[in-house]
């Protein structure tokens, strides 16, 4: 497991990828989004930017929300950025993304999140 820096602040954006793999399934998902819904895309990434300058993410369930498990979602409009916080709530790290067509969370979306995390979290054990 890999994890390359997005975005470096008082709280960092983190992504994570896969020792084969070229890139990290989230960026593969934030450039098609800038590619497809370039608004929706400047407008999650601005608010990345603003968690990251602030160091705070508010307690605002229309920008942000936590879907259980210790994964939330970064939210603006019908994208959903999914994540988890890791040393100490320094870092928040980015695993998948979605363009949510209905008021739930897709259950693959939060196992893909959850599943990263699990992995992210074994792997983080053998290095301390």
């Amino acid at each position: 497991m890999i994890k390359e820096t997005i975005i470096n602040g008082n709280l960092s954006f983190f992504s994570l990828k896969k020792e084969d793999a070229s890139v990290p399934p989230i960026i593969e998902f934030l450039d098609d989004l800038k590619k497809s819904r370039e608004l929706d895309f400047k407008k999650i990434f601005k608010r990345i930017e603003r968690f990251s300058q602030t160091g705070f993410i508010p307690n605002n369930s229309e920008n942000f929300s936590h879907e259980g498990d210790q994964i939330y979602a970064i939210k603006a409009h019908q994208i959903r950025l999914y994540g988890f916080f890791f040393n100490g709530g320094k870092e928040f790290i980015l695993t998948n993304g979605c363009i949510k067509k209905r008021d739930k969370a897709k259950p693959e979306d939060l196992r893909k999140a959850k599943d990263w995390r699990y992995e992210y979290m074994k792997g983080a054990q053998h290095h301390e």
